[in-house]
């Protein structure tokens, strides 16, 4: 084996185990960072923020132009 075949061997096993290494860490540090949440918690969040839903707009454009 030749010493350029050796250091191509070595380059892509150290390319190999490093993505196995990041997709361990991965796995292991998005575990508990996405919380599950329900429609009805991101409607309530939305509206804090100042969402308004189709119904409310139609009402609101209604009584505005009367």
């Amino acid at each position: 084996m030749s010493i350029k075949s050796m250091f191509r061997y070595f380059i892509f096993l150290v390319i190999g185990m490093s993505f196995i290494v990041y997709g361990i860490m991965e796995i292991v540090t998005t575990k508990n960072v996405k919380p599950e949440l329900t429609d009805e918690q991101i409607i309530q969040r939305a509206k804090e923020l100042g969402m308004i839903e189709v119904k409310e707009a139609w009402i609101l454009e209604m009584t505005n132009q009367q």
